[in-house]
């Protein structure tokens, strides 16, 4: 159920992006949202010390799952609204370079980023769900470990 909600999110907060720009999505929300989702996967779960990786990297990808369908629906309002083709004109206008294509054009170059977004955002938001469990591990502590069955523990060990 964590996953689940973990990938609405994602698919909420990439799908604004993505009216903005796929580039916002893919390369900024992608990150910082995985981390985030990893770690908050961990924190409603609550798993074993030495799980707490695996944990962060399914939040991550629950994460990435919402983020790819966010993109796209994004990418299709975005492509319907005009939304960023009347931001490139005023680039390419200010900078001095051709028009940018529109139409057929502009939505094949939506489609290219969506497809490109869907081989990048996985990769990253593994990575960040990962990063999120390190860090959910690192900051539950020491002091909340369960000890290992059949393990003495010894006072000096630890320091």
């Amino acid at each position: 159920m964590v996953e689940l909600i973990i990938g609405l999110i994602g698919f909420v907060i990439t799908a604004a992006a993505g009216i903005l720009s796929p580039l916002i999505s893919c390369l900024c929300c992608s990150p910082l949202g995985s981390v985030g989702a990893g770690f908050g996967a961990c924190a409603f779960r609550r798993p074993p010390s030495d799980q707490a990786v695996q944990r962060g990297l399914i939040g991550g990808l629950a994460f990435a799952g919402g983020g790819i369908l966010g993109t796209g629906v994004g990418i299709l309002f975005s492509s319907l609204l005009g939304a960023t083709l009347g931001t490139s004109r005023e680039l390419a206008r200010q900078l001095g370079l051709p028009e940018p294509p529109s139409g057929m054009d502009y939505l094949l170059g939506g489609l290219i980023s969506f497809c490109a977004a869907a081989l990048i955002i996985p990769l990253i938001s593994a990575g960040g769900g990962a990063l999120g469990g390190v860090l959910w591990r690192a900051f539950r502590g020491s002091s909340t470990e369960t000890p290992v069955p059949g393990e003495t523990s010894r006072p000096m060990d630890r320091v």
